[in-house]
């Protein structure tokens, strides 16, 4: 058996590694609740989309078909 310096270090040291452990696990979750988020985001701009879309293809002008574009704002 080590001396209770070498112990009492040996404890830290896990006690360091599993918080280090934890804080990855909390970043990795934040990064896919963000990626989570962003994916809702763009499923509303492509609903959107599609509806303003599906209103654009309803309108007619003198017999012809009007198209509409909206460029994403970048």
């Amino acid at each position: 058996m080590g001396s209770p310096t070498e112990e009492g270090e040996e404890k830290e040291e896990e006690e360091e590694e599993e918080e280090e452990e934890e804080e990855e696990e909390e970043e990795e979750e934040e990064e896919e609740e963000e990626e989570e988020e962003e994916e809702e985001e763009e499923e509303e701009e492509e609903e959107e989309e599609e509806e303003a879309l599906s209103y654009a293809l309803k309108q007619v002008d003198g017999g012809w078909l009007v198209w509409v574009q909206s460029s994403p704002a970048l």
